[in-house]
């Protein structure tokens, strides 16, 4: 389904299967209608979906859906074990639908439904997902929410005077049992109505704010766990006015030229690779091609070899494709029109690597789904070249990869991939054994010089010529181009300009810059600039670099100095405010902010945010700032990493060697960036993961941070929609909510999906006893987080259950105080940035049965500038509160233009709070100390302890064995429950707690509700640690 003001997706290739975690909200099908010219309001007339004869239109099961005397027939009177649906291929918004219905059934539950504004599950896939027009069974008439509330939104005749059904027992007499009904369904905005035999039976408004889906399928039910049979006819649908939509020629405009007639090329001849006079080379594949592209190794080898026949290369990879489903945000278009539009004629496909962790049991179907995905690009073009997937290889993290299993299981599916080829007449070059002892991050993935061993041995199977090897110049120049392709193919902010945001703002020009559109377009003649001028290097000739773009118009107007902005503060009695740092020390744009374990500030500083300019490299940084004379100011400052994308999250670490390394929410991609030579400037990337949504870039992977026990917490949008593939499989993570990764095993775990803790996530904290509690920017409430951290498929709306932190106005991120620098009744209290409200704001925590509520206490800082926006908050080494100004009156997508002058880029201020009459407290230099120390720290009061359970894991473990013995002689008074849980969550996987030690841990009362989950994960690492906690219990 697609989601009214959401930026969804449908599929560019085969019916979704179920290789995701979840049901995916990215949609599968084709343009709404038939997608008129011009950007309008959709109005049509009716159109009948069922033609009377065929299932052309629909999609189902043939054994359960087929067409008899003129009527579409669902089920069987021998019996039907699952809920089973036809749904059409088209997605629809506001419409009239009209349908007759016969239900007829003899046992079981004899039930269907019409369902509409929903979606395919993936899981399980014969399920659909949103509103349904119940039939049968005492329910029809009624409109019930399947597999998303699970529960009926409006009973017939509810809510009526004296219109239409007044009392659902009507329905018995108005249906006509085994007869033909007639249904009217209509569904304009947010509003529902349903008639039966003309009258209507009830009026249903959606209010619930995480419930948008408003495009979306028809789908013809037939319930399971019955004997019965249900007939449609007549099924006509009459589309009402709708929101803007695009054109299919404006959406792929923005990169090619719809053709009204395609020639398709001749295939190769007897198998060899050739090309002709200027030819498109499109790759097709996962994200070892998309990393293809950021290296140029093979395109530059290709660019080289065939300069003098004026070819031109497009990278169409997407992370997470598989030969079974092609995920596209809403209205992107099927592979037909994408290819056509950039006149694709010789293809390059890789597929099978992120499939073979399915194993043995996937291998038939990804035969069959590799062949139909072929049937379909071949259908353009028969000139294409199949590679093999890249090997398993070793990362030397968690899972292995290259067990025997995994490496069998990987050589059958490229042996699978050789056969296709060999069947089909096409090109093949095998990938798979060149690579599988390259090192790699995570296993699956191809380094930079994994990717230099691929782009050689592809050009070798291809027969290029020697001198095919490039030159540098031309690769970078390669690399360069394929950014910009990549702004234009699938720019971020979509759908402000071709999904379901049209009418916002934010997609609007501002005086002589042009709409988002047009700066969409603007990417175009840039890329075919770059073009010719990497086929003018690959000849050899002198040729110019393309100019960039120029970006909006900054306003000039006299910018507030941090300290006229001091001024508009109202300080609370008890606290005092000064000045940290600023844009004098390079603070522009903050995003988020995290303390090393040395006491120094990282900062998140995007000046390219809310959108990219059209040829502008990408120039967002990480600031490191230290006080180096503790006066409370920031003296020192040093651009630790520079050249990102869009950045909104940072979380440091500290290696055993003192080697300072950073991980970076880098717009679509999570990266390490280390300090290998202590001179204080990142010089190693390593991408972890890629793949997370950019539909709207105020919304994108942020907030990183460690939890209790080492793993890395991280949140998203509404609008980002992630798909990552992962040494375990693809893992997706639909619209806004948490997710947890475990860097030592690499596994990555989705929360709350589907917005159902926030529709923009914004900031993860733990409070003393390691229980979660997150914030969401769209809204005044947090959220006691640890009760809906399960791994649920589709969780209920969590709003509501856990809130906490209620204040006037929205608020985003959280931290959580615990200092001798802060007053005692401020311990525990959680510190909420209230970005929109301008404020500072403190809650207090209250016991409320097994869960919390909260007092707000004060507000230490409110402002009358609406351009205060502390976007990010957090406890520093010192003791003080720190406060991430943004800095702009203008804030968010909707409110203004991406063009706004008033989008300040270039300023930022950090703002330190302290409390009057208490001393502040210094933080040692944890990343120096030895294993002992650090177990020593585990018992300070000051937050900046949890950076010594963030170090040990990083020690030797026999070292922390005897470490951590010391804790069998602390006091049973310094073994509270925070400490005991402390020394036990210091270092997961690691032997280094005593039987002793667990035992008086464990006696600690406090501590009594934890005893089961620390012995069942800790019974393997810890000697005689299971009867530490047994002896505790007994």
């Amino acid at each position: 389904m697609f989601t009214l003001r959401r930026t969804l997706s449908f599929g560019v290739g085969t019916i979704p299967r179920a290789d995701c975690l979840t049901p995916n909200p990215m949609k599968r099908f084709a343009p709404i209608l038939s997608l008129f010219a011009g950007v309008l309001g959709l109005s049509a007339a009716p159109v009948s979906l069922f033609d009377g004869k065929t299932l052309t239109g629909w999609e189902g099961d043939p054994k359960v859906w087929r067409v008899e005397n003129g009527e579409i027939v669902g089920g069987s009177m021998a019996g039907n074990p699952r809920n089973e649906f036809l749904t059409t291929k088209r997605t629809f918004y506001n419409f009239r639908l009209t349908l007759e219905y016969k239900l007829i059934g003899t046992e079981g539950f004899v039930n269907a439904g019409v369902q509409f504004r929903s979606l395919r599950a993936t899981n399980p896939q014969n399920e659909m997902i949103g509103y349904q027009a119940d039939i049968g069974q005492g329910h029809t008439g009624s409109l019930y929410d399947e597999s998303r509330r699970k529960k009926f939104l409006a009973r017939a005749g509810a809510g009526f005077g004296g219109v239409g059904v007044k009392e659902e027992s009507e329905i018995t007499e108005l249906e006509k049992k085994g007869e033909w009904n007639k249904y009217e369904i209509r569904a304009e905005g947010p509003r529902i109505t349903i008639r039966l035999n003309g009258k209507q039976t009830l009026d249903y408004t959606e209010t619930d704010p995480s419930i948008d889906d408003a495009y979306g399928l028809i789908g013809l039910q037939i319930h399971g766990n019955n004997k019965a049979e249900i007939h449609y006819r007549n099924i006509v649908l009459d589309p009402l006015n709708d929101v803007p939509v695009t054109t299919k020629e404006a959406v792929l405009n923005r990169f090619g030229e719809a053709k009204s007639a395609w020639v398709t090329p001749a295939p190769f001849k007897e198998r060899k690779f050739d090309l002709n006079d200027n030819e498109v080379v499109v790759f097709i594949g996962q994200e070892n091609f998309v990393r293809e592209a950021k290296s140029g190794e093979i395109e530059s080898r290709l660019a080289a070899a065939f300069a003098a026949k004026n070819p031109v290369f497009r990278s169409m990879a997407w992370e997470a494709d598989t030969v079974h489903e092609q995920w596209r945000d809403l209205n992107f278009g099927p592979w037909k029109g994408q290819l056509e539009a950039a006149g694709a004629t010789t293809l390059i496909v890789q597929f099978g690597q992120a499939e073979a962790l399915k194993g043995q049991g996937g291998l038939a179907k990804f035969k069959a789904d590799y062949h139909k995905l072929l049937d379909d690009l071949s259908r353009h073009t028969p000139r294409i070249v199949l590679l093999s997937p890249a090997g398993f290889m070793p990362s030397g993290r968690l899972p292995d990869l290259t067990t025997s299993e995994h490496r069998k299981n990987l050589a059958d599916y490229a042996s699978a991939v050789a056969e296709i080829a060999r069947l089909r007449g096409l090109p093949y070059v095998n990938l798979t054994e060149v690579t599988q002892n390259e090192p790699s991050t995570d296993g699956l993935h191809l380094s930079a010089h994994g990717l230099e061993i691929v782009g050689r041995e592809v050009a070798s199977a291809l027969g290029l010529p020697a001198k095919s090897e490039p030159s540098e110049i031309v690769r970078a120049a390669i690399v360069e181009k394929n950014r910009l392709w990549a702004d234009c193919w699938r720019p971020a902010n979509w759908s402000f300009v071709y999904g379901d945001r049209i009418s916002q703002n934010y997609g609007k020009g501002f005086g002589p810059t042009p709409s988002l559109k047009e700066n969409f377009e603007a990417y175009k003649p840039l890329v075919a600039e770059w073009d010719r001028h990497i086929l003018a290097l690959a000849r050899g000739e002198q040729s110019v670099t393309p100019a960039p773009q120029a970006g909006p118009v900054v306003s000039t107007e006299k910018v507030m100095t941090a300290a006229e902005e001091l001024a508009t503060f109202k300080v609370a009695d008890g606290f005092e405010v000064n000045l940290f740092a600023d844009e004098s020390l390079g603070v522009a744009k903050p995003t988020q902010m995290a303390w090393d374990a040395k006491g120094r500030l990282y900062i998140c500083c995007s000046p390219t945010y809310p959108q990219a300019v059209p040829g502008v490299k990408p120039r967002d940084y990480i600031l490191r700032l230290e006080d180096t004379d503790g006066d409370g100011k920031a003296d020192k400052a040093v651009r630790f990493a520079e050249g990102l994308t869009m950045v909104q999250g940072v979380e440091p670490l500290t290696d055993e060697a003192g080697n300072t390394s950073i991980l970076v929410c880098d717009f679509d991609r999570l990266l390490l960036l280390t300090d290998k030579d202590g001179d204080g400037k990142a010089d190693e990337t390593t991408v972890l993961m890629s793949g997370f949504g950019v539909g709207d870039t105020h919304q994108l992977l942020n907030s990183i941070c460690h939890g209790p026990d080492g793993t890395l917490w991280m949140s998203q949008g509404l609008h980002a929609i992630t798909r990552v593939e992962t040494p375990y499989g693809i893992v997706s993570l639909p619209k806004s909510g948490l997710m947890r990764y475990d860097f030592k095993t690499q596994r990555l775990q989705p929360f709350f999906q589907y917005g159902k803790a926030g529709h923009n996530c914004w900031g993860v904290a733990f409070d003393d006893f390691f229980q979660p509690f997150h914030k969401s920017g769209d809204r005044v409430a947090g959220y006691y987080s640890l009760p809906g951290l399960g791994a649920i498929e589709t969780p209920d709306e969590y709003a509501g259950t856990h809130s906490l932190f209620d204040s006037p106005l929205k608020s985003n991120s959280i931290d959580i105080i615990g200092t001798k620098a802060m007053p005692a009744e401020l311990q525990g209290a959680a510190l909420i940035g209230g970005y929109y409200g301008n404020t500072l704001d403190l809650h207090r925590f209250v016991d409320d049965g097994s869960g919390f509520k909260t007092e707000r206490i004060s507000s230490p800082i409110i402002s009358s500038s609406k351009a205060f926006r502390p976007v990010d908050v957090s406890v520093g080494p010192d003791g003080a509160l720190y406060a991430c100004d943004w800095f702009n009156a203008v804030i968010g997508h909707y409110q203004a233009s991406y063009a706004d002058p008033r989008r300040d880029r270039s300023h930022g201020r950090i703002w330190r709070i302290t409390a009057k009459g208490l001393p502040s407290v210094k933080q040692p230099d944890l990343g120096s100390m030895n294993e002992s120390e650090l177990f020593a720290q585990l018992a300070s009061p000051e937050r900046w302890r949890s950076h010594g359970r963030f170090t040990i894991p990083c020690r030797d473990p026999s070292r922390c064995v005897g470490s951590s013995a010391r804790f069998d002689g602390f006091p049973h008074s310094i073994l509270c429950r925070p400490c005991c849980r402390r020394m036990v969550d210091a270092t997961p996987g690691h032997p280094v707690t005593s039987g002793q030690g667990c035992r008086r841990c464990a006696s600690s009362r406090p501590l009594g509700s934890r005893r089961g989950p620390q012995s069942c994960r800790w019974s393997v690492v810890i000697a005689d640690g299971v009867d530490g906690f047994r002896s505790a219990d007994r």
